[in-house]
C-alpha cells in the first residue's frame, strides 16, 4: 500500500538532489501511521579548509590549509579577481602547495575546495597575497664584510727594547 508513496519520495529527493551527492543522504528514519508516514533524513555536506595562509615571495606564494577530516584531495583556485571570477583550477594538490610564476606586486585570491569519494566541497572565503621581489643582497654582502673585519682587533706584538729594565 505504500509502495506508490515510496516510488513518489525517491522521485522527490531525486528531483532536489544533484545526483553525484545522492551518496550524502542517509535515511535515519521511517515511521507508518494510519494517517501518515515520516521519513527522516540526514545529508552530510563536505566543507572547504575553513583557513588557509599564503606566504609570498618572490614571484610566488606557498598556500597551507588545515586538512578537512574526510578529505581524500583538494583542488587550488586562483584569480586577480576578489570575486574568484574567471578563475584558474589546480586539481590534486596537498599543503602546503606553492603557486610560482607569479607578477610580483600583483595582488592574488586565492580559495581551496576539498573532495572526497562523492564530490566536491564549495569554495574557502578567498584569502589574498601580492607576491614581492626580494632586497638585493650585494650591498649587505659588502657590509657583512666590513663589519666582520670590524669586531676583530689586530693582534699586536709586544715590543721589547733591549737594555732597558
Amino acid at each position: 500500500r505504500f509502495s506508490r508513496l515510496t516510488l513518489n519520495l525517491k522521485e522527490l529527493i531525486k528531483s532536489q538532489i544533484p545526483p553525484e551527492e545522492y551518496g550524502r543522504l542517509t535515511v535515519t528514519g521511517i515511521q507508518f501511521t494510519p494517517q501518515q508516514a515520516k521519513l527522516t533524513m540526514e545529508m552530510q555536506f563536505l566543507s572547504p579548509p575553513a583557513t588557509i595562509n599564503v606566504e609570498a615571495a618572490d614571484s610566488e606564494g606557498t598556500v597551507t590549509w588545515e586538512p578537512v577530516e574526510s578529505a581524500v584531495s583538494y583542488n587550488l583556485f586562483w584569480s586577480t579577481s576578489p570575486f574568484m571570477a574567471p578563475s584558474n583550477k589546480i586539481e590534486g594538490v596537498s599543503s602546503p602547495y606553492k603557486l610560482s610564476g607569479l607578477n610580483n606586486g600583483t595582488t592574488y585570491f586565492v580559495a581551496i575546495s576539498a573532495v572526497d569519494s562523492i564530490g566536491e566541497s564549495g569554495y574557502s572565503p578567498p584569502v589574498n597575497f601580492s607576491p614581492v621581489a626580494q632586497a638585493a643582497s650585494e650591498g649587505s654582502s659588502n657590509a657583512e664584510e666590513a663589519d666582520s673585519g670590524a669586531d676583530v682587533m689586530p693582534e699586536i706584538a709586544p715590543t721589547v727594547t733591549p737594555g732597558v729594565d
